[in-house]
């Protein structure tokens, strides 16, 4: 079984300005002024700032995002006055999840009457993960309409927990039971009478709740605080603890059920990192493991 990730649209705001470029004033003389001004133009995309702002903005916490766990932006979409090559730029980053920048210069040469005065703007575009100074100037600056930015974000999972479900039959499975890798019975106790017990993961995008770790306890003595996977079939309780460690880069993506014959220190010819102990430790029969595997985040 593994981690379903929630996808969200967010749709975010960019906004034009204007500044000063340059101020020539030649009120006080009756000759001409001719002045070679250079404009520099700059496009500065940024994949960190833009999860930084997505993060911040009110929009994606109202549309339900986790804005402390993990998320990528997998679409970035332009809509209004931008040029076709940095709205190319700006869009790409949803590929490449880097910084991406380039500038430009050129010279103009100003010119300036007796007893005038001449103020120069220049148009930027600031939007999320982008700076844009444009080469466009005027003396009059005018408003200029927003840009739609819409993002489509995906959401990633984690595993939180394991719940153990009993039911009365087989026919009773919970859909979303963790299954077994290769087809095999995915019942806990099959083979050994009593309930019949499933498993079912418990997935969160909260870091702080995710697992770090699973460990399978086999005991004499039983314990209320977890449910036993051995319901009804005699002998030693066996439970599930899940470890957390907040500290930890690593959680859990995926998990399954690996039934063998034979014991393995490498299910599944190792497409699995890790594996609890064996959960029919001393009960004969088949081994039993529960697999999974990590991302580091």
């Amino acid at each position: 079984m593994t981690a379903k990730s929630s996808v969200h649209n967010l749709n975010l705001a960019g906004h034009y300005s204007w500044e000063l470029l340059f101020d020539i004033d030649n009120s006080d003389n009756s000759g001409t002024v001719r002045r070679l001004v250079e404009i520099k133009s700059s496009v500065f995309c940024s994949y960190h700032s833009l999860r930084k702002e997505i993060q911040s903005s009110d929009a994606a916490t109202s549309m339900g995002l986790n804005v402390g766990g993990v998320f990528d932006v997998i679409s970035i979409g332009v809509k209004g006055e931008m040029s076709f090559q940095v709205k190319s730029m700006y869009e790409s980053m949803s590929e490449t999840h880097s910084e991406l920048k380039t500038e430009t210069t050129k010279t103009d040469t100003y010119e300036v009457g007796p007893h005038s005065r001449l103020k120069m703007y220049r148009l930027v575009f600031n939007g999320p993960g982008i700076n844009y100074i444009t080469d466009t100037v005027s003396s009059t600056p005018h408003d200029m309409k927003d840009v739609q930015i819409d993002l489509t974000l995906r959401q990633a999972s984690f595993l939180q927990d394991i719940d153990v479900v009993y039911t009365n039959d087989s026919v009773s499975r919970p859909s979303n039971l963790i299954s077994e890798v290769n087809g095999k019975n995915p019942d806990i106790n099959a083979g050994y009478g009593g309930e019949f017990v499933w498993l079912v993961a418990r997935w969160t995008t909260k870091l702080d709740d995710a697992a770090s770790g699973i460990q399978i306890v086999v005991q004499d003595n039983g314990n209320n605080n977890y449910m036993d996977l051995a319901k009804g079939a005699g002998g030693a309780f066996r439970y599930i603890k899940m470890r957390r460690d907040p500290y930890s880069k690593n959680k859990i993506i995926k998990i399954a059920l690996y039934r063998t014959p034979e014991a393995e220190d490498n299910p599944c010819d190792g497409r699995w990192q890790f594996k609890t102990g064996d959960i029919n430790w001393n009960r004969g029969k088949d081994y039993l493991y529960l697999v999974w595997n990590e991302a580091s985040i």
